[in-house]
């Protein structure tokens, strides 16, 4: 049977199978065709953006895998750790302010290896001795005529403050008996820089 000329060889039944489907345009509104590759290069740059950001997290998460407790946890750590002294931490702590600047100093130049105790010891140490200074100084403006009047009046302003220093000193041993380290503010930062624990935990 002769085929007609005019019809084309490739075709079958009438229907040509060369002409590829048509597919729908890119629409970046639609968020089912969004991961979809469009004509254009939109499409291959967001698949490639996604690859990225997947590669960023899985760095992330290999570098967060290793744990680093808080400087909170490793200061508790200090406060139950060896002293030089072969005294627990927290005790050697307490003693450091249980004598004032005696205490203070001794143990700031025993103890070489627990920095909470030589921490406690320089904070006592500075406090007590700013205490003593002040309890000074506050004599010796007692013994002059128009100062001592004048004190004289806000007495009782004074015993408050030296009340509320001694209150201050019984609670910094209660924290160290608790193995806190309560930095007081100003002499804080001193005793940190004294004890040459300044910036570590």
């Amino acid at each position: 049977m002769a085929t007609p000329s005019n019809q084309d060889p490739n075709s079958y039944g009438g229907y040509s199978g060369s002409t590829p489907p048509s597919q729908p345009p890119y629409n970046p509104d639609d968020p089912y065709g969004a991961t979809l590759q469009s004509p254009t290069s939109g499409g291959y740059e967001q698949s490639y953006g996604g690859q990225q950001q997947q590669q960023q997290q899985q760095q992330q998460y290999q570098s967060s895998t290793s744990y680093q407790p808080p400087r909170s946890a490793v200061e508790r750590q200090q406060a139950y750790g060896q002293t030089s002294t072969g005294m627990s931490a927290r005790k050697a702590a307490i003693w450091s302010y249980a004598l004032g600047p005696l205490s203070g100093i001794y143990f700031l130049f025993r103890e070489r290896q627990n920095r909470f105790v030589r921490f406690s010891a320089a904070q006592s140490t500075l406090f007590s001795l700013a205490v003593l200074a002040f309890i000074v100084i506050l004599g010796l403006l007692k013994s002059l005529p128009v100062l001592g009047f004048i004190i004289g009046l806000f007495g009782c302003v004074f015993n408050i403050v030296v009340v509320a220093l001694v209150l201050v000193w019984v609670f910094l041993m209660l924290q160290a008996w608790r193995g806190v380290k309560f930095k007081i503010p100003y002499i804080g930062d001193f005793a940190e820089r004294l004890s040459g624990t300044r910036g570590q935990p």
